[in-house]
């Protein structure tokens, strides 16, 4: 018997009955008002034909099964702050997202987010891919902040941020991590 999938790389299904979670769903619109989108990427996103939710957005993918945000990438998009600069409380939208495990914010401005390890950290237990290359970073990683050393992180990417900081020991202890970019 042979059955079909429609599973994609990420081991995340199209469903197109799966519906995302409305708090989460909030949170990725209020992120979206904040920026300027002059490409129209984020078009998908809050859309007349927005009854298929968030997991149809463009760069969302969604858990099959309950239907949380499991992979933000929106590095392909021309994205710079808008109304507001992406400012530390401004990234707070990120806690809404216990269960992401992919965040590839790279080139977005996050020039003002200075306590953007704090949120990532603190809010996202399960993440395994964290890209903020080319994010312009503040220089304010301390060094001795307790990083997420969960079994999950792989891949994770700070380059092109002129980070001068020691690097933390955490790193050193994140048993999974494959890569590391911090150039």
């Amino acid at each position: 018997m042979l059955l079909a999938s429609n599973k994609n790389s990420s081991g995340l299904t199209s469903n197109p009955k799966i519906r995302c979670i409305e708090e989460e769903k909030q949170a990725l619109l209020k992120f979206k008002e904040a920026l300027i989108d002059d490409g129209n990427s984020l078009s998908s996103w809050g859309s007349k034909n927005d009854e298929k939710g968030c997991c149809k957005w463009r760069g969302v993918e969604c858990n099959n099964h309950a239907g949380h945000v499991a992979v933000l990438n929106l590095s392909t998009w021309s994205l710079t702050g808008g109304n507001y600069n992406l400012s530390g409380e401004n990234l707070q939208w990120l806690s809404y997202f216990p269960l992401l495990r992919h965040l590839d914010l790279s080139t977005v401005d996050l020039s003002e987010a200075t306590n953007w390890l704090e949120l990532v950290n603190d809010n996202l237990p399960l993440l395994e891919y964290l890209n903020l290359s080319d994010c312009y970073l503040p220089n304010q990683v301390p060094p001795t902040h307790p990083l997420n050393s969960s079994l999950y992180f792989t891949v994770v990417d700070l380059s092109n941020n002129d980070m001068s900081s020691l690097i933390p020991d955490a790193f050193g202890k994140m048993i999974s991590l494959v890569h590391l970019n911090l150039a």
